[in-house]
């Protein structure tokens, strides 16, 4: 078994210090609490800076937490607990005992002057309405941007926001329902925020950004909750419960979590933010095993100085199929537009909204916004009848198509990855590749001929080294033999166990891999952001993908840092909601579904 020699540590890019002074801008920290940050055992950083921002306050990383390289932990005082593995460390006082924890890059560094972030932004003047929102259980609505009381989504609930600015009360989301919005937006919540276990706040696709400003004293993420927003509450004590998972910036006044939380970046980098909207009525309808339920919502805001009228029209789909050059495989694009009865609509590019409803109706709907200077007024009309059609689940299509393969052409000498047209034959640079955690507990394959050797794998889905003597760390696959593959089969062209890791191993290295040649524009981009559907339709098959990963927010690239995380941490992943079994599964589906370059079909 090989280890990593310093050599190949900087190949893979483990980064040297970051300089004499702590990262300053808000925007490249993941977790900032103002007074003190501490991130709960077994919490993993896949991207972003931790940090305490004032004088005298402390940053503190729970036992066998990782932070990858690239991050820093930041913070006047910093604690990490026995077997934490960082990166950059930035502090005036460290108390962690000598060896208990591992400082990978470079660290501790002194600095001044404090706070880290010099002035922090003043919170909205906020201007929430009185008319509370109610969604109830199993129910669905579909809301306006606009001024609103209390907002509260009962178990199992959906809201769906199109986007704009929202002015509310309070936002109480009880377990197992979703606030999914469908275009850049701003939340501006007066009083408290609580989102409850397994439910899910953020937007449909992460080419636009969800900022969600708060200024009550208490934000709460219940446990397995998920959530894709940049959060600002400097007033708030903000706790994540056991298993979150976050991607995007969470500033709190204090913030504290339970054991294993996710954290990541928002790929998207740019907001944008609305001065003024306009709302007309939007109906949806709802079928399901046991109801009907019809939800509308009207308001009017402050738009314009002279009348307008607006009339919407059904939902149209149009589908448009170009070619490219024979530079970058896959070039069939699929275009799915729908127009809903609003004033303003916003288009975003790679959308896909998952929702666990068999029919949604917008009938054509006529409507009349007249000036208004200080007005505003909303109403909401639920009704109920019973229905016998039985429920499914859809989503809709984005457009374009990717491609993946499968751990066994990645394995294969020839054909599409390893022929010498191949496309990892033509595409070196993606090589090494690594999954887990380097610098905790990592698998890193060096060169085409390892992968040749190591894939495909085969096995239960497990932690990195599970049933292994003489395993662990870091190793690196560079020889077609045992060691460094511990359980390798040498029939055929080769093949392993995963390294103790099952087929998790493999198809957390072959999306990688795809995902790496979409990044570089190889194949089709855009596949680190494909939203996952329960229900995955290509031109290659279908496939089913857990309720509990395709939550609506998760993308591909999500994915691929819970794969990670499954195989560097033995205490994750190891009952439901999630387990190994269901991201490889999840996986499986993204690389066979996309096998050897597919587009996206309606589901049957």
């Amino acid at each position: 078994m090989s280890r990593l020699p310093l050599a190949v540590l900087a190949l893979l890019g483990c980064t040297a210090a970051l300089g004499a002074d702590p990262p300053r801008d808000v925007d490249d920290y993941v977790v900032l609490g103002i007074d003190g940050a501490r991130l709960g055992n077994e919490a993993f950083i896949s991207a972003g800076n931790v940090g305490a921002d004032n004088a005298g306050a402390l940053v503190q990383l729970g036992k066998h937490a990782f932070m990858a390289d690239g991050t820093a932990l930041v913070g006047d005082q910093a604690h990490a607990l026995t077997g934490a593995s960082v990166c950059e460390v930035f502090t005036n006082t460290l108390l962690a005992p000598p060896g208990s924890v591992t400082i990978r890059c470079s660290g501790p560094t002194s600095f001044s002057p404090l706070p880290v972030i010099s002035a922090l932004p003043p919170l909205p003047v906020f201007a929430p309405g009185i008319m509370p929102i109610d969604v109830p259980s199993g129910g669905k609505m579909v809301l306006a941007p606009g001024a609103y009381g209390t907002v509260r989504l009962a178990r199992g609930a959906m809201l769906e926001l199109p986007g704009g600015i929202y002015e509310l009360a309070s936002l109480d989301v009880a377990r197992n329902a979703k606030v999914l919005v469908e275009g850049p937006a701003t939340i501006n919540i007066q009083g408290n925020l609580r989102i409850g276990d397994a439910s899910v706040l953020g937007p449909v696709s992460d080419a636009f950004v969800v900022t969600v400003n708060v200024g009550g004293l208490l934000v709460r993420f219940g446990r397995n909750a998920t959530a894709a927003i940049d959060l600002f509450a400097p007033n708030a004590l903000v706790r994540f419960g056991k298993s979150f998972f976050g991607r995007g910036h969470f500033l709190g006044k204090v913030i504290g979590s339970d054991k294993r939380p996710i954290f990541g970046h928002n790929t998207a980098t740019t907001t944008t933010s609305t001065t003024s909207t306009t709302a007309v009525p939007t109906t949806t309808t709802t079928t399901s095993s046991t109801s009907t339920t019809t939800v509308q919502s009207t308001s009017t805001t402050t738009s314009s100085t002279t009348s307008t009228s607006s009339t919407s029209t059904p939902t149209t789909t149009s589908t448009s199929t170009s070619s490219s050059s024979t530079t970058t495989l896959g070039s069939t694009s699929t275009t799915t537009t729908t127009t809903e009865p609003v004033a303003t609509s916003t288009t975003t590019s790679g959308i896909t909204t998952t929702t666990a409803t068999t029919s949604i109706t917008t009938p054509t709907t006529t409507s009349t916004t007249t000036a208004s200077t200080s007005s505003t007024s909303s109403t909401v009309t639920t009704t109920t009848s019973s229905s016998t059609s039985s429920s499914t689940t859809t989503s809709t299509t984005p457009p374009g198509n990717f491609c993946t393969m499968s751990p066994g052409a990645a394995g294969a000498p020839g054909g599409f990855a390893n022929g010498p047209a191949g496309v990892i034959t033509q595409n070196l640079s993606i090589l090494p590749v690594t999954v887990g955690a380097l610098g905790d507990r990592s698998l890193t394959v060096l060169n085409q001929a390892s992968l040749i050797c190591f894939l495909p794998t085969n096995g239960t889905a497990a932690v990195l080294c599970t049933g292994l003597t003489g395993c662990g760390g870091d190793v690196v696959i560079d020889a077609c033999s045992n060691p460094p593959i511990l359980d390798f089969n040498p029939s055929g062209n080769g093949s392993s166990g995963g390294q103790g890791g099952g087929v998790l191993t493999g198809h957390a290295i072959v999306a990688k891999l795809a995902l790496a040649l979409s990044a570089i524009g190889a194949t089709p981009p855009g596949l680190a952001s494909f939203v996952l559907p329960t229900e995955l339709c290509t031109t290659t098959g279908t496939f089913a993908i857990s309720p509990a990963i395709a939550n609506g927010v998760r993308t591909v690239s999500d994915l691929v840092v819970m794969a990670d995380q499954g195989l560097r941490d033995p205490g994750s992943f190891n009952s439901p909601p999630i387990t190994r079994s269901d991201i490889d599964t999840a996986l499986s589906a993204i690389n066979l579904g996309f096998d050897q370059c597919a587009s996206v079909v309606p589901c049957p």
